[in-house]
């Protein structure tokens, strides 16, 4: 739905249809915040104030640029890779046909659980890039950089919830286990990092 209206999406969104779901709802979140970091970035780098940073602040804009332009496409995939499985639960299970629809379903979960997993990465990605220059962001922007925060967070907890529902049905629950445990690892990091930003921003808006 790369070209859809935000209206559209959310119309899409609230349809009584399989897909758009949470998985492409995560990845708008976290273009959201990745942009207004982004914005938060553009608006600090020129500042006299900030000459000294202005290197740290150029290079963490390219990070989230390079961010926002790889999660973008995000929500169109997460669907695209829920289709498959819907598509590969729908295959004939009997006979001789229950293991190729076998082997189809796992494939597919394998890469429903790949874009969330994704995402979840790029959330950190862009929370790594902000925090070392959010001593340069001044009082008039600091709630837009909290709220990037906010939702970068958000993105990675709603991801962390595809990646495991889908994690689910894996019969190799070792891959399935390993692949959860990387998800939480980032998760973690995305949480520090938004609660240290959060301290940030309050400490400006007293």
């Amino acid at each position: 739905m790369a070209d859809a209206s935000f209206s559209e999406f959310v119309a899409a969104l609230a349809a009584k249809t399989p897909a758009p779901g949470g998985g492409a709802a995560a990845a708008r979140a976290a273009a959201m915040g990745a942009a207004l970091g982004a914005m938060v970035l553009r608006f600090s780098v020129d500042k006299p104030a900030n000459a000294a940073r202005a290197g740290d602040l150029a290079a963490a804009l390219v990070t989230i640029e390079s961010t926002i332009a790889r999660v973008l496409p995000l929500d169109e995939r997460d669907m695209a890779a829920f289709t498959r499985v819907l598509a590969a639960y729908q295959l004939p299970k009997e006979g001789a046909d229950a293991a190729k629809r076998d082997a189809a379903i796992q494939s597919a979960l394998y890469g429903a659980m790949a874009v969330p997993a994704e995402l979840c990465a790029l959330a950190r990605d862009a929370l790594a890039a902000l925090e070392p220059v959010a001593d340069c962001i001044g009082r008039n922007i600091v709630a837009d950089l909290g709220t990037a925060a906010e939702l970068l967070l958000a993105a990675a907890r709603a991801a962390r919830l595809m990646v495991a529902i889908n994690a689910r049905g894996l019969s190799d629950r070792a891959a399935a286990d390993a692949e959860l445990a990387r998800v939480d690892a980032a998760l973690r990091d995305v949480a520090a990092r938004r609660d240290r930003l959060a301290r940030r921003a309050d400490s400006l808006l007293v």
